[in-house]
C-alpha cells in the first residue's frame, strides 16, 4: 500500500523493453551550467532539444519535469500516481519511459524515469554561486545512469568529463559500495574508517548520531538550519558539529559546522552520514560505480 515502495515501481515497469546504454567513443567533455543553489547542469538531448539536467545520486531513477514531458509527448506507463522518498519529504511522481536520450557520447534507449510536477524541480533557498544566472531544471539524472558511467565533475572549468567505464583504468581500492544508496568509505584523520551516504539531491552535507559516538565528539551548539532538498526544503532546530576534517583516498575534505540528523534512508548499512551537493564544491569529484572508485582532487591551476 506505500506508494513509494519498491514493489510498486517495479511492477510499474515490469513490462517496458530493456534498458541499453551506447557510447559513441571512450571519453569526452560535456560544458556544464550551475544552478541557482550551485547543483551542476549538464546538456542531455532527447530527440531533436537539449535540456538542462541535474546529476543526482540519491535518486534512484532518473526524472522528467512535467513540463518536458507534456513537450515531447511522454505519457505514464500506469494510471496511478505513485510516490518517491526525497531527503527533505514525498512527491507525487508517475513512471514513464523515455525513448532515447544522449548524454554527451552516451546514448541511454528505454530509460525509465520518474515525471514530477516542473514546481517541484527546484530546491531551496539560493546559494551565492552565481546570484545573476538562473538556470531552469528540467530533470535530474538518477544514480541509474550514474552507476553505468565514469564521470568528473569539474566546477572550476565548468565542465564534465565522462568516460565509458570499461576503458577506465581500475582501482584496487574499492570505496565506493551500493547498499540501496552509493556508499562512500571515508577516513577520520585518525584512519578510522566511516561510511557516508552519497546524496548529491540532497542541498547540504550532514552527520548521524553513529559518527560522534564512533568519534568521540560532542555538538559546538544547536542551530536552527533550513535543508533544501527535491521539491523544496525544511526547517530544523539540531546540533552542529564543529568542523571536522575527513579524508577521501588520502584527499582532505573539511565539513564547516555539520548538522547531525537521524538517517533519512532505509539502507543496509549504518551511516555516519551523507555527502549532499556541496560535496561538488571539494574539488573535481570522480564517481565511476564500476570500477569502485570515488575520488577528489585539487582543481588544474589557473
Amino acid at each position: 500500500t506505500d506508494k513509494a515502495s519498491i514493489e510498486i515501481w517495479a511492477e510499474a515497469f515490469r513490462n517496458v523493453p530493456r534498458k541499453t546504454y551506447t557510447f559513441r567513443s571512450a571519453s569526452a567533455r560535456l560544458p556544464m551550467s550551475v544552478s541557482a543553489v550551485g547543483t551542476p547542469l549538464i546538456p542531455v538531448r532527447i530527440g531533436d532539444k537539449v535540456y538542462n539536467f541535474w546529476l543526482d545520486t540519491g535518486s534512484s531513477l532518473t526524472m522528467l519535469s512535467s513540463d518536458v514531458a507534456r513537450d515531447l509527448d511522454i505519457a505514464p506507463i500506469v494510471s496511478d500516481t505513485l510516490e518517491i522518498v526525497t531527503s527533505t519529504g514525498r512527491v507525487k511522481a508517475n513512471p514513464a519511459l523515455i525513448p532515447q536520450l544522449e548524454i554527451g557520447q552516451l546514448v541511454v534507449r528505454n530509460a525509465p524515469a520518474m515525471v514530477v510536477e516542473e514546481t517541484m524541480m527546484q530546491m531551496g533557498e539560493p546559494r551565492p554561486i552565481e546570484p545573476t544566472k538562473h538556470v531552469k531544471i528540467d530533470g535530474i539524472i538518477g544514480f541509474d545512469i550514474i552507476r553505468q558511467l565514469d564521470i568528473e565533475v569539474d566546477y572550476s572549468e565548468n565542465s564534465m568529463r565522462l568516460r565509458n567505464p570499461a576503458t577506465s583504468r581500475p582501482d584496487a581500492d574499492r570505496n565506493i559500495f551500493w547498499v540501496g544508496l552509493p556508499v562512500i568509505r571515508l577516513t577520520s584523520t585518525d584512519g578510522i574508517p566511516l561510511h557516508f551516504g552519497l546524496d548529491t539531491g540532497a542541498q547540504l552535507t550532514f552527520v548521524t548520531e553513529t559518527l560522534l559516538d564512533k568519534l568521540q565528539l560532542e555538538a559546538a551548539r544547536i542551530e536552527s538550519r533550513r535543508v533544501g532538498g527535491l521539491g523544496g526544503e525544511i526547517s530544523l532546530r539540531a546540533p552542529v558539529l564543529p568542523d571536522l576534517r575527513v579524508l577521501v583516498r588520502g584527499f582532505p575534505i573539511l565539513f564547516r559546522g555539520a548538522v547531525v540528523r537521524a538517517p533519512v534512508y532505509q539502507v543496509l548499512a549504518s551511516l555516519d552520514g551523507v555527502l549532499g551537493g556541496d560535496v561538488w564544491n571539494s574539488g573535481i569529484v570522480r564517481i565511476d560505480m564500476t570500477n569502485g572508485v570515488f575520488a577528489v582532487r585539487k582543481p588544474h591551476p589557473n
